[in-house]
């Protein structure tokens, strides 16, 4: 009992030391307390928006996502209709190129032939019938060459537009790869921005709680140290008001002792009071 007494006190003059009364100093930790309790609550506000907002970002982010994966199908059709068209190149090309040499062949034998060929072709004939099959034979080579010409022009058509659509097919294709890539970018950077806030708001909330956890247990410790100072002090305003002697129980609260006659009251009964008799 003394060495509680004796910390009680010490404690009260390590308070009157530093200028504070403990109930003061009680005061102001609950008031501290109160203004942690509010950070906390509106931490954990906070904290439940961001993480509305996380959970609102993770179905834009599998949206986004499904964007991807329709751009890289797009990509992989523009990069197949890509390789086609330059297999279709290749091939008209070398059509092209074939027709050509059949019209420099045959313009390499019409030169052969001179201006004349085809009249001395014409009077070359000894009847009637043959005229007419080297008549025949002519238009069947003027047709022959009409078709080269107009297949070379078709080919060279073909190869024009196989080209524009190759040349299309190309800026496609980079423009798909930098939406990809951008959309990527974007993804990574809301993910980084809103994990990065989240984590912070809970280090928040955390270092709260631990400061909360530390003034709660100095305000129990304070209230405990008032109950204490209070009872301290309820003692010695008591032991001021009492009277010497009053401790000593009255003979009434004596036990009481069985009749055994005269003899055994003994030592027990009370002086004579002074008179006349």
């Amino acid at each position: 009992m003394m060495r509680l007494t004796c910390i009680l006190l010490l404690l009260i003059s390590v308070s009157a030391a530093r200028g504070e009364n403990p109930r003061d100093e009680l005061k102001g930790v609950k008031q501290e307390i109160k203004a942690k309790k509010q950070l906390i609550s509106k931490t954990r506000k906070v904290e439940a928006v961001v993480s509305t907002e996380l959970r609102e970002i993770n179905r834009s982010l599998e949206e986004k996502e499904s964007d991807l994966g329709r751009l890289d199908r797009d990509l992989k059709g523009v990069e197949f209709s890509l390789d086609r068209t330059g297999r279709e190149i290749v091939r008209v090309s070398d059509e092209a190129n074939s027709k050509k040499q059949e019209i420099e062949r045959r313009l390499a034998s019409l030169y052969k032939a001179g201006e004349l060929g085809a009249v001395r072709m014409f009077f070359s004939s000894e009847s009637f019938p043959q005229m007419a099959e080297n008549i025949r034979y002519m238009r069947s080579i003027l047709d022959n060459d009409k078709r080269i010409f107009a297949e070379y022009n078709l080919k060279i058509d073909e190869l024009r537009k196989l080209k524009t659509d190759l040349e299309r097919d190309a800026v496609k294709k980079e423009r798909i790869k930098g939406g990809i890539a951008a959309k990527k970018q974007e993804i990574e950077q809301e993910k980084s921005k809103k994990a990065s806030y989240l984590v912070k708001v809970r280090q928040d909330r955390s270092s709260y709680e631990k400061s909360l956890k530390e003034l709660q247990a100095n305000a129990a410790r304070l209230q405990t140290m008032m109950v204490r100072l209070e009872a301290l002090s309820r003692r010695k305003l008591a032991s001021r008001h009492e009277k010497p002697g009053s401790r000593l129980k009255p003979l009434a609260e004596l036990l009481p002792v069985p009749d055994r006659g005269f003899a055994s009251q003994k030592g027990r009964m009370s002086m004579p009071a002074r008179g006349e008799i």
